[in-house]
């Protein structure tokens, strides 16, 4: 049973401040239904299959060599690269409005959750803003087809968009508990030079996608009444405010600390291929590097922020 949660968008952060509003966020439910592309009845020597929304089973399914044989390919990454290649026309359709909208799409294939099932992301990271959208897949079970990972853990679905940063970013810091394994993303917003935020997600994959608070921040300036400073306001794992710095910087060492730290976790991001998927999909499942040595570390810290960007002194607001 996973732990239901709130999940808290920079975004809708950054338009409650903008708005002089400052509660605890809770995203507004996007209505989506669930797509399903369903193809001719297979046959053994097709390779045609069925994308669909999942409905996660607890037990592993292990097929006999029969039964691999009979979909068409099997457990074989290469097998199912090629399965991945065979649907990614099939899946552009399903999602065209998701896909629609990103301006610069990027596509990495990974084993985020290390069940030897591949998964296919398909994300963009666009503008001053970091607007993100990302949609998540993986090969079913049966080697069949492809699932659509959805939202697992949230009171509402909520169509995975403007959460987490993920092209562009090459390696994740990775963590592990209960034989699952989450990595910590980040969230950054912008609505020009007087509002900035970073907000920070724990994401696993385990059936669905899961994502849970870990803390965030946002920096807002007014140049007119007080040029010398900048004004913080810094946010738990439940997304509500806290006014201690010292506090703020324990959100993200109590979160971690019950987990065991894994080595990064790198990802190769390739530009969503018009021709030539299957050459695309290998050139980024060769970067996947689940054991990485690179020697990376999440910054949580805003002075970052402030420092780099505004070069002013800082002021705590406190909590509400």
């Amino acid at each position: 049973m996973k732990k239901t949660i709130r999940i808290i968008s920079a975004a809708a952060v950054l338009s409650l401040l903008t708005a002089c509003t400052l509660i605890p966020i809770k995203e507004e439910k996007t209505e989506k239904l669930p797509v399903t592309v369903v193809l001719d009845e297979k046959k053994p020597d097709e390779k045609k299959n069925v994308v669909t929304s999942p409905e996660p089973e607890e037990e592993d399914i292990t097929l006999t060599e029969e039964e691999e044989e009979a979909t068409g390919y099997d457990s074989d990454f290469d097998s199912q690269l090629q399965l991945i290649a065979d649907n990614f026309e099939y899946i552009k359709e399903a999602f065209t409005n998701e896909i629609y909208v990103m301006q610069s799409p990027m596509i990495a294939v990974t084993d985020f959750n290390r069940n030897q099932r591949l998964e296919l992301i398909i994300s963009d990271t666009q503008g001053s803003g970091a607007f993100s959208y990302t949609c998540f897949f993986e090969v079913n079970e049966d080697f069949s087809g492809i699932d659509e990972l959805r939202m697992g853990n949230a009171e509402e679905e909520i169509f995975l968009d403007d959460i987490g940063d993920f092209s562009g970013t090459d390696a994740f810091e990775c963590y592990r508990k209960d034989g699952n394994y989450f990595y910590a993303v980040d969230d950054y917003t912008s609505t020009g030079s007087s509002l900035k935020g970073d907000f920070y997600f724990a994401y696993s994959f385990d059936g669905c996608v899961s994502i849970e608070n870990i803390c965030g921040y946002t920096v807002s300036e007014n140049i007119s009444e007080d040029p010398d400073n900048v004004y913080i306001r810094l946010y738990d794992s439940s997304a509500k405010r806290i006014a201690s710095e010292q506090d703020y910087s324990k959100c993200f060492e109590d979160f971690w600390s019950e987990y065991e730290k894994e080595p990064p976790c790198e990802v190769g991001w390739v530009s969503l291929p018009e021709d030539d998927v299957l050459s695309a999909l290998k050139n980024s499942f060769e970067s996947f590097n689940p054991d990485s040595e690179k020697e990376i570390e999440t910054d949580y810290d805003f002075k970052t922020l402030v420092n780099g960007f505004y070069k002013k002194n800082y002021i705590i607001l406190p909590s509400e």
